[in-house]
């Protein structure tokens, strides 16, 4: 039986459909280690150089060391961090805030109103939180590396890292969880994973859905320091999975309200689907050295080469054949695409779950086709 949902339907009126609608957002001197969105457009970036696009304005800012992991809050307020130095923007100018722990910080995240900051200082990680205007370090770990953050609420955060072994000295993915108070514990660690040794999970991400017992999933990139390994591991409540199918180097990955993962590799960003994750996925663009990637209303943003941001719209991978034809002229024949336009023999056992293309007359929609 061939299982699909409805996800969206969408009235194609187009003046010009193109096969792949890739934009470039910004390209400028200087690397660029992560980019965001906030909930109202504005696009952030930080590296070598700070940019802030919004309101159809460019700005750039130099900070005093390269940063690493940026969290807009909207387009007038961000945090910002990298090295030892951790920055605020208030909408107009960048300041600086004291950090409490020394060592280099890694990633900033919040959530509930809350501020979070990882690093590490010799062979301990620790967190940061927020508190009444100052940095204060909740939580410690010895021999571990933290570095990207997720969840759900402030009462449980997941941290995506790597733990360092006492006794064989090697370096291994591991999942931390911090209970919102005082205590981080190693959640799991990837003893056994193939060709994985001395790395580590570099960042997480909500798929935005629950699972048949009511916990949420989660999904993370396996990557070293450097930007190496080649997997995306999904959480569902029985255990942790890989999806090991991805050519090239596994850097970022994010997730869509309707249940979609992305995950940019050195060949391109690959596509999930919360509800198949684990079996198979979608190749959405290739032949992009992509960085990083952020999703934002059906649109997905891409870091190349650590130095230019393009736009890859969901919407726009039609072909000339999407061309709404008059009322006149329907027959009503439903046909089937993939998101690059091509047209395929409809949805059968031979075809990866995915998001797929349904054009019925003049009415196209978006299904999430779940496989046999």
């Amino acid at each position: 039986m061939k299982k699909f949902t409805v996800l969206i339907v969408i009235m194609f009126i187009l003046s010009s459909i193109r096969a792949q609608n890739l934009t470039e957002i910004y390209s400028g001197p200087g690397i660029i280690d992560d980019i965001a969105i906030t909930n109202d457009g504005a696009i952030y970036s930080v590296g070598e150089k700070i940019i802030i696009i919004k309101n159809g304005q460019t700005f750039e800012y130099w900070p005093p060391v390269e940063l690493f992991s940026v969290f807009p809050i909207s387009a007038n307020e961000a945090w910002a961090v990298g090295n030892s130095a951790i920055l605020h923007y208030n909408g107009s100018s960048w300041s600086s805030l004291t950090n409490p722990a020394g060592g280099c910080l890694y990633r900033v995240w919040g959530i509930d109103g809350n501020i979070y900051i990882t690093g590490r200082n010799g062979t301990t990680s620790f967190l940061l939180k927020l508190v009444s205007g100052s940095f204060v370090k909740k939580a410690e770990e010895a021999n571990s590396l933290f570095l990207g953050m997720n969840g759900y609420s402030s009462e449980e955060i997941f941290i995506a890292g790597s733990y360092t072994d006492t006794v064989d000295l090697i370096e291994r993915p591991a999942i931390y969880i911090w209970d919102g108070d005082t205590a981080v514990y190693r959640h799991i660690t990837f003893y056994n994973y193939p060709n994985l040794e001395g790395m580590s999970f570099n960042q997480t991400a909500k798929t935005f859905t629950t699972n048949t017992s009511g916990a949420y999933d989660y999904a993370m990139t396996i990557t070293d320091h450097y930007f190496g390994g080649n997997d995306l591991v999904y959480h569902q409540f029985w255990g942790w999975y890989p999806i090991s199918a991805y050519s090239g180097i596994a850097r970022s990955v994010c997730s869509s309200p309707d249940g979609l993962t992305f995950m940019a590799n050195g060949n391109g960003i690959y596509m999930v689907n919360s509800d198949s994750i684990g079996q198979s996925y979608q190749t959405l663009l290739t032949e992009q050295n992509c960085f990083d990637v952020e999703y934002f209303n059906n649109e997905v943003y891409i870091l190349v080469d650590r130095t230019t941001i393009k736009k890859f719209d969901l919407n726009i991978t039609l072909i000339d054949e999407f061309r709404p034809k008059p009322k006149s002229e329907s027959t009503g024949l439903t046909e089937f695409y993939n998101l690059s336009g091509q047209k395929i023999s409809g949805l059968n056992k031979n075809l990866p779950a995915g998001i797929y293309l349904k054009k019925t007359g003049n009415k196209v929609e978006k299904i999430h086709y779940l496989g046999e």
